[in-house]
């Protein structure tokens, strides 16, 4: 079955040049023809070389202009010096399609990047596509369509699993690993490519045409940088219109493995924080390493997305037990809880109690392995358990379990189950046979937790689609009072002015007024009542408390003087007295329960996203923090609040009573709402610290500043 796609010739294709071929298959001009000989392409194959009559024993032309017909794809093996003259003579054959596979482009420089860009101008004006270059090519598996010389292909044909995950890679090298280790994990794939420096075409293009093919029902992807992330984003919520899960590894999480993939291709990695905002706003299962590319994969396309995150393990062995509950605690999973209903049943079936999650079926001696199916069947039934891990390890009984557990299994309600069998050569055994049984089974716990987050990520998404709920808007008029605003201070925000637009969208802020004389000050203290923060106002002076342009605690008119005095010289000093605004004036906030920081930012992409975490002057410290793409809906900011790992702080210790989450909520969703309203305006908002009390909360110290 044909796909309604640009891309369609390319990744189907019925003619095949293979520019450069060669008879050596241990060079990579006689690989790439070898393997396609090896594997049985039905694509007709036309090589090309300009000294030999017959290459591995197929008809070789000595000129493009010499093919038979116009080949629907190209495979340029020859030396980068020869590929612009090379994509000439294919554009005057009439070729739409080429793969470059040379290096020495925009991933070595400024040079390599000009000589990309004459690639990419040249074919152009024949209007010819490019995958690459510095790329290992395509492989459609199903086809198969070899137009590549990727070691993976050393594995005998019938080794290389036909499925319906495909797989898209910036790095060549690497796609072939993660193909050899997907194939050890019984995983297929329909089709594989390998895009390179993205001189042209790009990861996007692969996905649209992932969506529209029906032999493709998951996408995976590793990523090093996005060129389009706009772009991206749109192909992923196609995916997910058609129920196809997207799962990525994307390197740059520190900055060595930012600076090292843009080394590497040529492209920016762009922030790691957007980029998992991203992943979370658009259902993307970002996975944080490359076997849980094939691991994820396995289990999104054998099992039902998750309703919810709480866990029911059946374990043979309590040290087992212990080590995955320890894996728990990060990732958003959680253990159930069954009632006494659970446990009186499951100690009636078992003989010994009180049974609890994890549930350790090896603690009792079996009479008979009926007691597995009859102890499973009333497991998967439990209404507390959203999916179930079966953690196996080599007890007496490792040869017969799976029979009894698969029997267990048949009549299991809508929910998603994983097996994980720890062990080697003898586990193999009872693993395979729990994936003939349609039950994903994995060597080791740390994969088995990775498909269960998945699991659980997946099913949250699709919940939040089918809600449907829409973001808080901003309120009539903030926008239009904001530009104004904006427009008076010349496009140079202050605290004050800041904190005014904050109030036009419903941030909470403390009570206070701008003064220009001391008269002005005093007015203002009898007006909102000390004590009194004192504030130099310029845009020049960013961190007040450095400068010396804040005094905190002002009591009395005395004190008041002073610190008008002191905070006016520390801003001129600073400043010049160029941009010098006045004294903001603020009444002083009581000690909260908490400090928590909230922020915005947008990129060069026009993302923007909000940052939550713990506040104060810690934040840079413990870096705490958790962000959302714009705009936010209210599930956004509860998770935000969960996510921390300062979180216990808000619930209430040492005697303290619980912070106003519900506060905190609103204010995230009020910045949201902002950003979003101004974000052809605003670059960045600080605001640290937000004050949290048990009832409200108090943006004191803040900070916008404009494109």
């Amino acid at each position: 079955m044909q796909v309604n796609h640009f891309l369609e010739p390319l990744i189907n294709p019925q003619s095949i040049a293979v520019i450069g071929a060669g008879d050596n298959p241990l060079k990579i001009n006689g690989r790439a023809l070898m393997f396609m000989l090896r594997h049985k392409s039905p694509a007709r194959l036309f090589p090309v070389n300009p000294t030999r009559d017959t290459v591995q024993g197929v008809p070789c032309y000595r000129h493009i202009s010499d093919l038979p017909e116009v080949p629907d794809a190209a495979l340029i093996i020859v030396a980068k010096n020869l590929v612009l003259e090379t994509i000439e003579e294919l554009g005057n054959k009439g070729c739409r399609f080429a793969i470059v596979l040379a290096s020495g482009y925009a991933e070595t420089g400024e040079a390599g990047k000009t000589d990309q860009e004459r690639l990419v101008q040249k074919a152009r004006e024949h209007g010819m596509r490019l995958v690459g270059p510095n790329c290992m090519g395509l492989i459609n598996v199903r086809k198969p369509a070899i137009l590549s010389f990727c070691a993976t292909l050393e594995r005998e044909p019938t080794e290389l699993l036909k499925g319906d995950v495909a797989m898209i890679s910036q790095s060549g090298a690497l796609l072939g690993s993660i193909w050899d280790m997907a194939l050890g994990h019984g995983l297929g794939y329909s089709i594989l490519v390998s895009t390179g420096n993205e001189a042209d075409l790009e990861i996007t293009d692969f996905i649209e045409y992932f969506v529209q093919d029906p032999n493709t029902r998951l996408i995976t992807a590793y990523i090093e940088g996005l060129r389009n992330p706009a772009k991206f984003v749109q192909a992923v919520d196609m995916a997910h219109h058609h129920n196809k899960p997207v799962v990525v590894y994307k390197v740059g999480r520190t900055k060595e493995g930012a600076r090292a993939a843009a080394s590497h291709t040529g492209s920016l990695t762009g922030t790691d924080a957007t980029f998992d905002a991203i992943c979370r706003g658009h259902g993307i299962i970002r996975v944080d390493n490359l076997n849980a590319l094939a691991t994820t994969a396995i289990a999104l396309t054998s099992q039902p997305p998750a309703k919810g995150s709480r866990l029911g393990i059946f374990s043979s062995s309590g040290g087992a037990a212990g080590v995955i509950s320890d894996q728990l605690s990060e990732g958003g999973l959680t253990l159930a809880q069954p009632g006494p209903e659970f446990e009186r049943e499951m100690t009636e079936i078992l003989k010994f109690g009180p049974p609890h999650n994890p549930l350790d079926i090896g603690r009792g001696i079996m009479s008979t392995f009926d007691v597995i199916t009859t102890a499973m069947e009333r497991f998967v039934r439990e209404d507390s358990f959203d999916q179930i891990i079966i953690l196996m390890t080599m007890l007496y009984f490792i040869k017969v379990a799976p029979t009894f557990l698969l029997e267990g299994l048949k009549n299991r309600p809508e929910k998603p189950v994983l097996a994980c069998w720890i062990g080697d050569k003898i586990a193999d055994i009872p693993r395979l046979e729990m994936i003939r049984g349609g039950i994903p089974a994995f060597r080791d716990i740390e994969p088995c937790i990775d498909a269960a987050k998945a699991l659980a990520a997946l099913g949250k998404y699709r919940l939040r689609l089918a809600k449907g709920e829409k973001p808080v808007q901003a309120p009539p008029g903030a926008r239009e009072r904001s530009l104004k605003i904006i427009e008076r201070c010349g496009r140079q925000m202050d605290e004050a002015s800041s904190k005014e637009i904050f109030s036009l969208y419903g941030l909470p802020i403390p009570p206070g007024k701008v003064a220009n004389s001391i008269h002005e000050a005093r007015e203002i203290s009898t007006e909102i009542g000390f004590p009194l923060a004192v504030k130099g106002l310029s845009p020049e002076v960013l961190h007040k408390s450095e400068a010396g342009a804040v005094q905190l605690n002002i009591n009395n008119e005395k004190e008041l003087e002073k610190a008008f005095e002191q905070v006016s010289m520390a801003v001129t000093k600073q400043d010049r007295g160029n941009s010098f605004r006045g004294i903001f004036i603020e009444r002083m906030c009581p000690n909260p329960l908490a400090e928590v920081i909230l922020g915005s930012a947008g990129d060069k992409f026009g993302f923007h996203t909000i940052m939550f975490g713990l506040g104060g002057i810690w934040v840079e410290v413990l870096e705490d923090t958790t962000f959302r793409l714009v705009p936010l809906l209210r599930q956004d900011a509860e998770e935000m609040i969960e996510e921390i790992r300062g979180r216990k702080i808000l619930d209430g210790i040492r005697g303290k009573p619980p912070a106003d989450k519900e506060g905190i909520v609103q204010a995230i969703l009020a910045l949201s709402a902002l950003t979003s309203d101004l974000q052809d305006q605003i670059r960045e908002i600080d605001v640290n610290p937000l004050l949290v009390y048990s009832k409200g909360v108090v943006a004191v110290d803040a900070l916008i500043r404009l494109y």
